[in-house]
């Protein structure tokens, strides 16, 4: 998701982090290993996973200088917050400020909000879960899997390139 807002020419990307948990710790990793491959500076919002942590993500990010042209919210939760702070703030999103999420929930669909985000295949994330549990109880093997789920681009609301700053 970082490289396609670097693709649309955003070079202030804020990442709204989702807590202590090991998923968000990997994406804070991810976001910052993109950023310093594409010589960009880093802003990282420490969030939380619910819709208020994104509101008070936008207030502490839109008080920053330069002003974000995009954010990536940890989860939908955290985007659905932004987006509706930002509304609140009188902000276009995203002719002013371009925001995304990760997991496709049925708020990040709707159309008032209209998330762009990565959907994950739930019924083949639950498929290999169950498997990876079978193999642990029948084999008793107790070494850490890592699943992977693939992860599909839902372009709702169009994100755009960034617009001039905004105050």
């Amino acid at each position: 998701m970082f490289r396609f807002l670097i693709t649309l020419g955003h070079r202030h990307i804020a990442h709204i982090r989702g807590g202590t948990k090991a998923a968000a710790a990997e994406c804070l990793e991810s976001y910052l290993q993109v950023m310093l491959e594409n010589d960009l500076p880093p802003l990282v919002f420490e969030g939380g996973s619910d819709a208020d942590a994104g509101r008070r993500g936008v207030d502490a990010l839109v008080a920053h200088s330069p002003v974000p042209t995009a954010i990536f919210a940890y989860n939908d939760l955290l985007s659905c917050g932004a987006v509706n702070r930002l509304h609140g703030l009188g902000k276009r999103v995203p002719e002013d400020i371009s925001v995304v999420g990760f997991d496709d929930i049925p708020a990040a669909a709707s159309e008032t909000l209209s998330i762009t985000t990565l959907r994950q295949d739930r019924e083949d994330q639950a498929r290999k879960a169950v498997s990876a549990l079978l193999v642990l109880m029948r084999e008793g093997d107790s070494q850490a899997q890592i699943i992977v789920v693939p992860v599909e681009l839902m372009v709702r609301r169009p994100v755009s390139a960034p617009r001039k700053p905004f105050r």
